[in-house]
């Protein structure tokens, strides 16, 4: 999540069941974030219990993949399908393969045999991205933002042309494995400042590039920092993009300045994870509310697409990739703030991996768990004398994954060989309902027994 909250409470290992506010008590965004997410979580493991990893409903089947007769194309079926215990749901008819609301340009398939497949993730959506997370009474403003479950129909290329289920977990099994890359964080007392911290932050440790060669970039305010680009005017040299912004910030205090890193953000990089490459800021013009940027790119200005800039914190020269990451050894952020990468399989970082480090104030107080042994003692960190942080995985972004088809293209067109989708029947369609003077609903109440039995038993 990218937005200013103060902090990231909700661990589902406490077995936390609900927030209770007292008389008096002071109201805080991260109480109401935890209750959702207590809730969100009760409801998503009880979907996957009930359902499965995934399945759709009878009544509703949806997700079909159906040739229509063109050569690199299909139909997705209207209805619902779960997955991870997300609801996705589309609405429409007319969903093809190179036409949904949420992969734009999709791989072009070839001659090949091929899985299809949900992809299934949760997007948070800031005050540029959802106009109804603005408040025009102030000024539009940002107030509470959104997000919304994003579900985008795939394909990967099958080794074989089996035709069966048997295919298909061997063709996901990179795509269901999740980075087994952790993250250790402290606060070395001997790099922090006298007067701690100014203010409370969260910050957030993002991997920029994954690979062979993965990179990291990182906010001290939860890279909550963005601003709208209304155009994009690169020079004749090639040296300088210059960007008109629709404002600089909405405080006396401009919100970019020289030498800061900004990202360029829009659907398509989102939505793709497909980030590009950063850019530090050459110079600002705060009453024509226009930024330079050094470097240039291929940045073709949509007017119809949503992008902004985003401020990232990292400071020095030739960041254009973000910064290495050095494997076990501690890298520091700023004023004692320190983090460590470690990983036994380090190809498997993914763009998008993202760390939430809450830190509080003038006690430098590190919201971090702590490495327990066997015996169930802290391990201590001989570097610092202190507790040795966990090594932490990422945070998100958490994607769940449903083979729908398994199909072969050929040069007359696209032929359905599997159908890989599960249903389920709603428990009430086994039951006859009496609307008696037993009432409504009394067979939810008796799930075993028919609404007649009891009536003849009454």
């Amino acid at each position: 999540m990218k937005g200013d909250f103060s902090t990231t409470t909700f661990d589902p290992e406490k077995d936390f069941f609900r927030v209770l506010t007292q008389y008096g008590s002071v109201q805080t965004d991260g109480d109401w974030n935890e209750q959702a997410a207590n809730l969100l979580h009760y409801m998503q493991t009880l979907a996957v219990d009930l359902i499965g990893p995934y399945a759709g409903p009878v009544g509703a089947y949806g997700f079909a993949v159906t040739p229509n007769g063109e050569n690199d194309n299909f139909d997705v079926g209207k209805g619902r399908y779960y997955v991870g215990g997300l609801l996705c749901e589309n609405y429409v008819d007319d969903v093809t393969y190179l036409n949904q609301p949420y992969l734009p340009d999709p791989e072009p398939l070839q001659a090949k045999t091929y899985v299809v497949y949900l992809d299934v993730w949760e997007r948070h959506l800031n005050h540029l991205e959802g106009i109804s997370a603005r408040e025009k009474a102030l000024n539009r403003a940002g107030i509470a933002t959104r997000s919304n479950v994003v579900w985008q129909v795939k394909a990967q290329a099958l080794d074989s042309p089996l035709a069966g289920k048997e295919a298909v977990m061997p063709a996901l099994k990179n795509r269901l494995a999740l980075s087994d890359v952790g993250l250790r964080v402290r606060i070395n007392p001997d790099l922090i400042g006298r007067a701690g911290y100014a203010k409370n932050r969260l910050y957030r440790v993002e991997i920029h590039y994954g690979g062979d060669r993965p990179t990291f970039k990182w906010s001290r305010e939860s890279d909550a920092v963005v601003f709208p680009a209304i155009d994009v005017e690169p020079d004749a040299a090639g040296r300088f993009i210059t960007v008109q912004l629709g404002h600089l910030g909405y405080d006396n205090t401009p919100g970019l300045m020289v030498d800061d890193w900004v990202e360029f953000v829009d659907e398509a990089s989102i939505l793709k994870n497909n980030p590009d490459r950063l850019y530090q800021i050459a110079s600002v013009d705060v009453a024509g509310q226009k930024v330079r940027l050094k470097g240039n790119s291929a940045i073709v200005f949509e007017r119809h697409n949503v992008r902004f800039l985003r401020r990232w914190d990292q400071q020095g020269a030739n960041l254009e990739r973000g910064v290495d990451i050095k494997w076990n050894e501690w890298t520091a952020l700023e004023n004692g703030l320190e983090i460590r990468f470690e990983s036994d399989n380090k190809p498997s970082i993914r763009s998008g991996d993202y760390w939430l480090i809450p830190v509080h104030n003038a006690y430098a107080e590190l919201d971090w768990p702590k490495e327990i042994d066997r015996k169930g003692q802290v391990v201590i960190d001989n570097d610092t004398g202190q507790a040795m942080p966990a090594l932490v995985p990422p945070d998100g972004i958490v994607h769940h994954y449903a083979p729908l088809s398994i199909v072969n293209m050929t040069a007359t067109g696209i032929n359905r060989l599997s159908d890989c989708r599960s249903s389920f029947s709603p428990k009430s369609s086994n039951y006859q309902y009496s609307y008696g003077r037993l009432g409504i609903g009394v067979d939810l109440i008796y799930p075993d027994i028919k609404a007649a039995d009891i009536e003849t038993a009454v």
